[in-house]
């Protein structure tokens, strides 16, 4: 019977050892390739760098061909001068903009960015291993007040 148990418990402790050490050296495979979102404009750039900079550039043409800095800066005491927004949001499975957050010197700029954000042309998504993924973005963006 002391026999039988202690087998047993060897057996355990062994399989729990080869376990633990099988997830502690497990590695990232070669094929976990992330393939960033591509804005309209920007299918024919050849890799994620060029992809993200050609992203980056239309996001800013999109925002300053729409952004109505008169509208957004009315109300406010905000004196001339250059002043920078902080955007985030996610590009997400279907390369719709959601979770839009921003952060500005007031909240009619606040409220004017998230505007113009919401409607983005749709987005190809991005992918992890093929398969369309949620993807999120931070940049600043700078303006000017010139009253």
């Amino acid at each position: 019977m002391i026999k039988k148990l202690t087998f047993v418990l060897v057996a355990i402790l062994t399989t729990q050892w080869a376990f633990t050490q099988e997830k502690e050296t497990e590695d990232i495979p070669l094929s976990y390739v992330m393939v960033t979102p591509i804005y309209p404009g920007c299918e024919d750039e050849t890799n994620n760098y060029f992809r993200k900079s050609c992203f980056s550039k239309k996001i800013n043409e999109h925002f300053f061909e729409y952004f109505d800095v008169r509208k957004a800066t009315k109300k406010t005491k905000l004196k001339p001068g250059k002043y920078k927004i902080y955007i985030s949001f996610v590009v997400n499975t279907e390369g719709k903009i959601t979770k839009i957050k921003t952060s500005a010197p007031h909240k009619n700029i606040e409220k004017e960015a998230r505007r113009v954000m919401s409607f983005l042309p749709k987005i190809t998504p991005g992918k992890i291993n093929g398969l369309p993924s949620d993807v999120p973005f931070s940049l600043p963006v700078l303006f000017e007040i010139t009253r």
